[in-house]
């Protein structure tokens, strides 16, 4: 497996384990899970986008 590939895979647990927490802290603070899993969902909304402007130059 090549280095790129593997630290792609490194990188998308680690998002993964984080927008999970952060969604357990949600329910844990009252939101429900429907609630908790929308904000999570724009908060990588959010990741991604910033991610593919800096690639671009936007």
């Amino acid at each position: 497996m090549s280095d790129d590939l593997r630290n792609l895979l490194q990188s998308i647990g680690a998002l993964s384990e984080l927008l999970g927490i952060m969604r357990d802290e949600f329910i844990k603070s009252g939101f429900t899970r429907e609630e908790s899993v929308y904000l999570v969902g724009q908060i990588l909304q959010s990741v991604v986008k910033n991610r593919n402007d800096e690639e671009t130059g936007k």
